[in-house]
């Protein structure tokens, strides 16, 4: 089966995260990136970042960490719907889970289909155990349909065929 990643709901604008990057560092290449972080200070770096406000000086001290450790320790972990025998991705208000597409792209099977793009920066990987995502995009409705079959149509059916079978319209 296909992997799964954590998201955070709070949807960045499209290109934020890399841009931030650079403004942060100047455009120069960080020989070390951990080094880097600490100086910069946490809350500084979670506001330029990732647009979240916080006074914490770790991560371990938010708020929005606890609540990510909460989603990842759900009694009985993912749930299995009775209705459809599926296993059910983990969501709070804060963090959602999708399945991993690739490097980039993730998908929420919920009732709708949605895909979503997740920026590769390195800086957000060592400072956080979520991803972000910059964009979210409504492909379709999930409600005839197994996990898994939606899984192989996305990577077997062209763009029209899929909209049209998931009414993605």
């Amino acid at each position: 089966m296909i992997g799964t990643v954590v998201l955070r709901k709070n949807i960045l604008p499209p290109g934020w995260l890399n841009s931030a990057w650079i403004e942060l560092t100047g455009g120069k290449k960080i020989k070390n990136i951990e080094n880097f972080l600490q100086s910069c200070g946490f809350p500084m770096l979670m506001e330029k970042l990732f647009r979240e406000q916080t006074a914490a000086q770790s991560l371990e001290e938010t708020e929005l960490y606890r609540r990510f450790l909460a989603l990842q320790s759900e009694v009985g972990g993912r749930t299995l719907d009775p209705a459809s025998q599926e296993i059910q991705l983990r969501q709070n208000e804060d963090f959602g889970e999708a399945y991993v597409l690739s490097d980039e792209f993730a998908v929420r099977l919920d009732r709708n289909i949605t895909l979503y793009h997740m920026p590769k920066s390195e800086p957000a990987l060592y400072l956080v155990p979520w991803r972000y995502a910059d964009s979210e995009k409504y492909l379709g409705d999930t409600w005839w349909y197994s996990d898994a079959e939606i899984l192989h149509d996305l990577s077997h059916l062209d763009l029209l065929t899929f909209l049209e079978r998931y009414k993605g319209y």
